[in-house]
């Protein structure tokens, strides 16, 4: 054996004798060392070879190793990503190695020192196993092939100790990971899938006209892509009678509906194109971060949105149309591998030190009117492609970070705390409306927020700014152990709409830092602080450090049932505001309401039952059938889409007696009780709810009293005047109401 290589034997296999059709010992050692010695030099220079080979090389290479020395034989794998020509060439290579004793990553930026290999530092390791990676350099020697399989690389890893490791990689394919697609979409709605770059006269200059497809931009970002063969036609009823689709509709839809949901991580995604989300028009696409324990599996498109508005004086106005479709649905389609936007990239976990924000990326993964120029100048420059960040991202990281289903949305991104602006127009005020900062055990905290313009001219913002944890960064520590960020359940596309906030006026918005997609926060008793960030593109606007408490429990049976309280399907059906197929959550939440009735979580779980009785409901029904093995689709299982009737009665005897549970319903005592606990913002949203729903199931009376109520505390409460009139217009509309 010489410096670790040997027939037959691999140091990073102990003990193992190996079957292999190649010899191990490939390499010459004789000016191994020397290359490295002149890979550290400052003035090491990339050669330029007169020779230009007429195959590619990079691609996926693999090595299988079955070990036989084992009473039971099993599987050594290594698979090496080589990024050095084609399209949007890296100049790097990463790979992976598995086997009993270790799982590591590593990634090498290269250099070319011969006409037929490359070479460079391993400058990232990643060890998952009880063994770890040795080597710091690499260097690699290809052989293309004509026959493409028939190619091969001959790779040497090395370190500063003189170790070394010699092995040969087989081709295996110039894709470097494989991703199935899969796409559904509502009746009457066409697919954007496919594109002419050129057909819209803003574009690149020598942009060549072509039949782009959403399944073409991933190949040339490296995936082998598979499309599901099936395209269903879903019924519009299947969004309810308003043909709207709600975030608990579209959960629950791709959980039962496509043909390849599984809760394990796997390299598939579901894209559904609907009309309109229940938001409105201000939102154009949503990915869905929260379907059982594996993430970023699914992504909704609505094409009845702010994406389909016609530009102004554009005489091509239908053809920007069609791009903003294919923009967004592969913008969408991104988050599932895991991307953020080009201007949230160091919000996160880092996964690289080379983790920046590109505000003017001309990427899929930034807002086109979030470009410094404009939506004219993004489009004008942009190459329907991903940034080269993006592309190292998909290409290089570790699977675990880009596979659906895979690390939660938004891990391994980079986080950086904000510094604060030296000269703020805006502050941003963190509060509850409570008289201490006490919340009970497993009661969900909710913070509201107030955004603030200090300056004495108007500030501009984006109306969805304080809604959603797109711009936020919220903080959860509980004292003795580490922060966590608060991550969103789902990813939405807003319409850039912008509101003035005049000088000494103020936006408002509330945040539930208690649970995201991974984990519950807040989830035991003790001392929490908390802190927020809102980035913006010129500053950053710090808030104010909040200090919580969660009170311990007050019953056995409180700390019983928190076993099965605190999960994560329960906190889904807690954000979604309710499940008709989540049955186990809702089983939970059900008991809670009913043995917990004095504690406010169960006001919560009431709160999380009642919604979805309040209107018509979309379930997938299987008729009793069980899903074949192989199934495509669920319609071709012969599953159908039922509506479930809403049921406002029911929901009605939940709102009386366990929502305002009195003998005197309603009493002013226990409004102003539900107001404080929910925070203003929530307590009238949901209020709005509840009046809606008695008002249907005969209730008129107590409905009407409720708002009255709501009313008259805000105005004591010197809540602002646009809030009083929202209310006024809910008592219109319900005193107008014929039963």
């Amino acid at each position: 054996m010489e410096d670790g290589v040997n027939n037959g034997y691999d140091p990073m296999i102990p003990g193992a004798i190996v079957q292999e059709e190649e010899d191990l010992n490939l390499v010459e050692n004789s000016n191994v060392m020397e290359e490295v010695q002149e890979m550290e030099q400052a003035n090491y220079n990339e050669i330029k070879s007169p020779y230009r080979p007429l195959i590619g090389v990079s691609g996926r290479y693999d090595r299988i190793v079955r070990h036989f020395k084992m009473r039971k034989p099993f599987y050594y794998k290594e698979r090496m990503h080589l990024d050095v020509d084609g399209l949007y060439p890296l100049k790097k290579a990463s790979g992976t190695i598995k086997s009993l004793l270790m799982h590591s990553h590593w990634i090498a930026s290269l250099k070319r020192v011969n006409w037929d290999t490359w070479a460079g530092p391993i400058e990232d390791v990643y060890d998952y196993g009880r063994g770890k990676f040795p080597y710091t350099y690499i260097r690699i020697q290809t052989v293309a092939h004509v026959m493409r399989r028939s190619g091969y690389a001959n790779v040497t890893f090395t370190n500063k100790n003189g170790m070394k490791r010699a092995i040969r990689l087989k081709f295996g394919s110039k894709m470097m990971r494989e991703v199935e697609f899969e796409f559904d979409h509502q009746n009457g709605t066409t697919p954007e899938l496919t594109i002419d770059p050129t057909a819209h006269p803003l574009h690149p200059e020598g942009l060549r006209s072509e039949e782009l497809t959403v399944k073409k931009v991933f190949e040339r970002a490296g995936f082998r892509v598979k499309v599901s063969s099936d395209v269903n036609a879903i019924p519009s009823t299947v969004a309810g009678n308003n043909f709207k689709w709600s975030n608990n509709e579209l959960h629950d839809a791709m959980q039962t509906y496509w043909s390849r949901f599984a809760n394990v991580p796997q390299w598939a995604l579901w894209t559904f194109i609907g009309q309109q989300h229940e938001m409105g028009h201000s939102l154009g696409g949503i990915m869905f971060d929260s379907i059982g324990p594996n993430h970023r599996q699914g992504t909704a498109i609505f094409h009845d949105s702010f994406i389909s508005n016609l530009p102004q004086n554009d005489p091509n106005a239908n053809e920007w149309v069609k791009r903003m479709r294919f923009w967004t649905t592969v913008h969408e389609m991104g988050h599932a591998f895991n991307l953020a936007h080009s201007w949230q990239k160091e919000l996160g976990n880092p996964w690289h030190p080379s983790v920046v924000n590109e505000p003017d990326a001309l990427s899929f993964m930034n807002y086109p009117y979030y470009h410094s120029g404009g939506p004219n100048t993004f489009f004008s420059n942009f190459e329907y492609r991903f940034s080269n960040q993006e592309l190292f991202f998909m290409r290089h990281a570790p699977e675990r970070h880009v596979q659906q289903g895979n690390d939660n949305w938004f891990d391994n991104h980079g986080f950086e705390w904000a510094e604060p602006a030296t000269n703020a127009n805006l502050t941003l005020e963190m509060r509850t409306h409570r008289k201490r900062n006490e919340f009970a055990f497993m009661e969900p905290v909710v913070l509201e927020l107030k955004l603030k313009n200090t300056s004495t001219i108007p500030q501009v913002v984006d109306k969805h700014c304080l809604e959603e944890l797109d711009d936020l960064v919220m903080i959860v520590k509980k004292q003795g152990k580490p922060a966590m960020q608060v991550k969103p359940f789902t990813h939405e596309c807003y319409d850039h709409e912008q509101v003035v906030i005049e000088p000494g006026r103020s936006l408002f918005g509330s945040i539930n830092v208690s649970f995201g997609p991974d984990k519950w926060y807040v989830d035991e008793p003790g001392y929490y602080d908390i802190h927020c960030c809102m980035r913006m593109e010129e500053q950053d606007v710090l808030a104010n450090a909040v200090k919580i408490r969660i009170t311990p429990p007050r019953s056995y049976d409180e700390n019983y049932m928190a076993q099965d309280i605190i999960t994560a399907d329960v906190a889904r059906v807690l954000h979604f505001n309710g499940s008709r197929v989540m049955t186990s959550a809702n089983d939970v939440l059900h008991e809670t309401m009913t043995k917990l009735k004095s504690a406010p979580i169960s006001k919560h779980a009431a709160h999380a039952l009642l919604v979805p009785m309040s209107k018509n409901y979309q379930l997938l029904d299987h008729q009793g059938k069980d899903a074949p093995v192989n199934l495509s689709t669920a319609a071709s299982a012969g599953f159908v889409f039922k509506q479930e009737k809403a049921q406002p009665k029911e929901a009605a005897r939940i709102i009386n007696n366990y929502v305002f549970a009195s003998k005197e319903f309603p009493v002013k005592k226990n409004t102003e009780a539900f107001i404080d606990a929910k925070g203003h913002i929530d307590a009238k949203q949901q209020i709005s709810i509840y009046s809606r729903v008695l008002a249907q199931a005969d209730n008129k009376e107590e409905a009407l009293a409720i708002l009255h109520q709501l009313k008259e505390l805000f105005v004591e409460r010197s809540v602002l005047k646009t809030v009083i009139k929202d209310i006024d217009s809910e008592i219109k509309q319900i005193t107008n109401l014929k039963m």
